[in-house]
């Protein structure tokens, strides 16, 4: 089930780091490490100069991101697993691919974080396209930048070739459940309106 996404402006969490409290806002990360560069500095040894990354996306969801730390990081006791960028079991992410192929790109690939890209596939390229699936968070796509701007490709061009106005309605069962407990949406959705048969 998805609805529309949502923005959402201003602080989404509270990152507290001894006495002092650091607003998370939406759309932004927070580098936590003993390197002074790290908007958290921790003056501890077993942490890593960029040991972990917490991050937001516009729409409010909140990730961690462990940076290769040596001790790992953790969270309720367990050690954070990589987080999934453009992963092969997602549809969206493989259809990319395709529609680079299609769309004339000399060669495509998926990668699930920046530390799967391969130096060779960028040799004689002058410029690289970049995209993601829509549920991969923003860090990730940060990651494969910095990576990219480390080898040769410095500038950043956002190219918006779609404006997406795609929403969808909750489920009928959920959008009853809402009405029956007085939270009905404020905004309901449009009616829909028949499009073209092509099946003649």
């Amino acid at each position: 089930m998805s609805g529309p996404a949502t923005q959402v402006d201003g602080p989404v969490a509270v990152v507290v780091a001894g006495p002092v409290r650091h607003p998370l806002v939406a759309g932004s990360t927070i580098r936590i490490g003993r390197d002074p560069g790290c908007d958290i500095v921790v003056n501890s040894p077993p942490a890593s100069r960029r040991h972990v990354q917490i991050g937001a996306d516009r729409s409010g969801a909140v990730t961690i991101r462990d940076l290769g730390s040596a001790n790992g990081s953790f969270v309720d006791g367990r050690r954070l697993d990589e987080f999934v960028v453009g992963s092969a079991n997602s549809s969206n992410s493989v259809r990319l691919v395709e529609v680079a192929l299609e769309a004339g790109a000399g060669a495509a690939y998926r990668v699930d974080k920046a530390d799967e890209l391969d130096e060779s596939w960028f040799e004689g390229a002058q410029t690289v396209g970049l995209t993601s699936g829509a549920s991969v968070p923003e860090i990730l796509v940060r990651d494969v930048i910095e990576w990219l701007q480390e080898r040769g490709f410095p500038t950043v061009e956002v190219a918006r070739t779609e404006t997406e106005s795609t929403t969808f309605a909750l489920p009928r069962d959920l959008r009853a459940d809402l009405k029956n407990a007085g939270m009905a949406p404020s905004r309901p959705h449009a009616p829909r309106v028949a499009g073209p048969n092509h099946t003649k």
